[in-house]
Parts: structure tokens; C-alpha cells; sequence
């Protein structure tokens, strides 16, 4: 019986909340307020070797126009669950994600992001914050895009999606390690009133990679992905990317790297076209975090150039993306600034020329240990197929976040 009992009792068990609630003011076309509130709840359990993680949200409800007789709710919701095990140098992970609901992407554009529920609890000082990440250039073929390079139109629209993924990571040597993964991702409009701007889209990616580490300062790294995807009404895209990167750490605080490579693509649209490209592909950054006095300044870039697989035209568009980041953090204030840009490599009035930017500066003042205010602006703009889609419009928020892990066995 205490052989049965063992695996049971040496898990340890715990319970993730978190929200972010937040009122903004957008001046656009025409100025309107909205609030938004992002609650959540998740249960991570772990053994010996195997972790399993489940979550609820955070669902988004946003209640827009505030000044309004009668303000429109959305409600999106979402749900994840996954499973990671480990046996001696072998790690298998398994995850599945969907959400359903109404969605407005050009709110979600100005919204910011929500919690993560998988997050530490907030720390009491900067101190104790992990240092900002590096700025992330993801071998292409390996994600889909953002979600802001949706097409945000303002219009509502009755969304659902579902994603599963299978990953297998292999360290040969304590130098060298192997991975691959296999995704799945079907999305689309629920309404057959927006189906034409959000058709149904079913996509597929596969990748695989090899890690080796020089020694202590250098890394390489060679990966080969590939993504399909196919509209419910006829467009339909592929492409396969092979890159090779070099990560180099110039001391304990200073890291960067840069790779490139070449991307094969074939898009087919529902005029009878069918377009094969070749184009060089090629990613950089770059990040530094300096320790000061009770805080910390951060700093970096990224730039790639990279095919992408539109989620909604099922076409390939070759962008050129681009982002900065700076943050500096003093004891329980912290502020920050981030832009980011993705700008499509072919004429702009082609099927699939997608053009985006995006901007944020914000400070944030920790109250307690689960709780922080915040304060800030975001701006906005795109175009599509040399149409301007959202004009550069910004919104002033202020919200309330809250989070914490609490323990609930060991």
C-alpha cells in the first residue's frame, strides 16, 4: 500500500491566481473608454519526473464604450492543459489550448498582456525579479505569428481556436541536445456574417532542432521547420526555413546572437495564382541587464527577417520585424519602454502585405507582494495590402494586477 501511496504523497500541488484589471480612454477616429478585467486560476502539480499544469483563463471580458447607453461585453474565454516528463536526459512535453468567444482584435491590440498564470508570484523587490529576457528570434517555421498581426478592423467577430503540440528534447552529451515538435492549430470565425474577413484555418508545423554549446561564451544552434495551413475557401501556403544561429555571452550580463538561412514558400489564392519564392532569412539580437543599487536597467533589440504564415489568408508574407526594449527597476517601482514593427518584404497592394506597429511606456509601482498598479500609454497602427486598416491611435490605461502562488501540499 506505501509503495501506491508514495507517488501520490511526494507531489507537491499548487494554486496560481491571477488578474489584471484596467481601464483605458483610446483616442482614435473617435475617442471612446473601456475597461477590460483578465481573471484566472491554475493547478500545477509535480513528481519526481513528471509535471502537469492546468489552467482556466485568463478570459478577457471587456466592456466597451464606457460612455455609452448601452456598452458592448465581450467575453472570450480560454483554457490550457499540459504535461511534461522527464527520464534521465529525455524530456517529452504535451499541450493542449483553445479559446472561444468574441474578439475584437484591434482592442486586443491596446490591451496589452494578460497574466501568466505559470508565473512566479510578484516579487518584493526588484532584487528579486528575474532579469527581462532575452528579445526573442525564434528560428522561423518553429511559431505562428502574433496576435496582433490579425487583421484588426474594429469589427466584433464570434472567434474560437484550438492548438496542440508534441515536443521531444534529447541531450546526447552534456554539450549537445536534439529537439522536435509537432503542432496542430485550427482557428477561424464562428459567424457566417464574418467568415469572409476570418475564414476557418487549419495549420500544421513541424520542426526540429540541434543545440551545441562551444563552450562557456558560445553556442550553435541549426533548426529546420516548416508550416502548412489551409482556408476553408481555397487559400492555401507552406513553407520550409532552414537557419543556423551563433549565441555568444560577452560577459555575465551582455548576451547576443545571429543566424540566418533560406525559407522556400508556395502560396496558391482562390483566383487560380500559385506564387514559389526563395528568400534569405536572417535574425539578430541583442540584451544587456546592468545591476544598480536595490533595481536593475535593461536593454536590447531584435531584428529578423523570415517568412510568415498569415492565420487568416492562409498566405505566406516575407516580413522584416523589428523591436526594442528598455527597462529599469528601482525597488518596488519599475518602468519600461518597448516598440515593435512587422513589415511586409513585397509590394504593399499584394494578396497578404501585412504592415504593423506597435509602442508602449509604462511604469509600475508593486503595493505588496501580489499586488501592483500601473499606468502607461500604447499606440498602434497597420495597414493591409496597402490599405490602412487602424490608423496610428493610442490609449492611456491605468490597472490593477494581482497574483500569487500559493502551496497547497508537498
Amino acid at each position: 500500500m506505501s509503495g501506491l501511496l508514495g507517488p501520490i504523497l511526494l507531489q507537491v500541488v499548487t494554486l496560481s491566481v491571477a488578474d489584471r484589471t484596467e481601464v483605458r480612454v483610446v483616442h482614435a477616429d473617435t475617442n471612446y473608454s473601456e475597461a477590460s478585467t483578465s481573471p484566472g486560476v491554475g493547478l500545477n502539480f509535480r513528481w519526481q519526473h513528471t509535471a502537469l499544469s492546468i489552467s482556466y483563463g485568463p478570459p478577457r471580458l471587456t466592456l466597451s464604450p464606457l460612455d455609452s447607453k448601452n456598452p458592448t461585453l465581450l467575453v472570450n474565454q480560454s483554457a490550457a492543459v499540459g504535461v511534461a516528463y522527464r527520464w534521465r536526459r529525455t524530456t517529452v512535453t504535451v499541450s493542449e489550448s483553445g479559446s472561444y468567444g468574441k474578439v475584437n482584435f484591434q482592442q486586443q491590440a491596446l490591451a496589452g498582456t494578460a497574466p501568466d498564470l505559470n508565473a512566479p508570484a510578484p516579487a518584493t523587490g526588484a532584487n528579486n525579479q528575474a532579469p527581462p529576457a532575452q528579445p526573442a528570434t525564434p528560428p522561423p517555421g518553429t511559431t505562428l505569428p502574433a496576435a496582433n498581426q490579425y487583421l484588426a478592423n474594429g469589427e466584433v467577430v464570434r472567434y474560437g481556436s484550438l492548438s496542440s503540440n508534441v515536443r521531444l528534447t534529447q541531450a546526447i552529451t552534456p554539450t549537445l541536445s536534439l529537439g522536435g515538435g509537432v503542432g496542430y492549430v485550427v482557428s477561424g470565425s464562428l459567424d457566417s456574417k464574418t467568415a469572409t474577413d476570418y475564414p476557418l484555418v487549419r495549420g500544421v508545423s513541424v520542426d526540429t532542432s540541434a543545440a551545441y554549446r562551444l563552450n562557456l561564451a558560445n553556442d550553435l544552434t541549426s533548426s529546420v521547420g516548416t508550416q502548412f495551413a489551409v482556408a476553408r475557401k481555397g487559400n492555401s501556403g507552406w513553407f520550409l526555413a532552414a537557419n543556423e544561429s551563433l549565441g555568444h555571452r560577452f560577459d555575465t550580463r551582455t548576451a547576443a546572437r545571429v543566424g540566418g538561412g533560406l525559407s522556400v514558400s508556395r502560396s496558391a489564392t482562390t483566383d487560380g495564382a500559385i506564387l514559389y519564392s526563395i528568400y534569405p532569412t536572417f535574425s539578430a539580437s541583442i540584451s544587456r541587464v546592468t545591476p544598480q543599487v536595490n533595481g536593475a536597467f535593461a536593454y536590447g533589440a531584435a531584428l529578423s527577417a523570415a517568412p510568415a504564415l498569415d492565420p487568416v489568408r492562409a498566405t505566406v508574407d516575407p516580413r522584416l520585424s523589428m523591436s526594442l526594449f528598455a527597462g529599469w527597476g528601482y525597488g518596488d517601482f519599475s518602468t519600461s519602454l518597448s516598440a515593435g514593427s512587422a513589415i511586409s518584404l513585397v509590394q504593399q497592394n499584394d494578396q497578404g502585405a501585412f504592415n504593423s506597429f506597435s509602442a508602449a511606456i509604462g511604469a509600475a509601482l508593486r503595493l505588496a507582494d501580489a499586488v501592483s498598479v500601473s499606468t502607461g500609454v500604447r499606440a498602434f497602427r497597420q495597414s493591409f495590402q496597402g490599405a490602412t486598416t487602424v490608423p496610428t491611435t493610442y490609449a492611456a490605461y491605468l490597472g490593477l494586477s494581482l497574483g500569487a502562488l500559493v502551496p497547497i501540499s508537498r
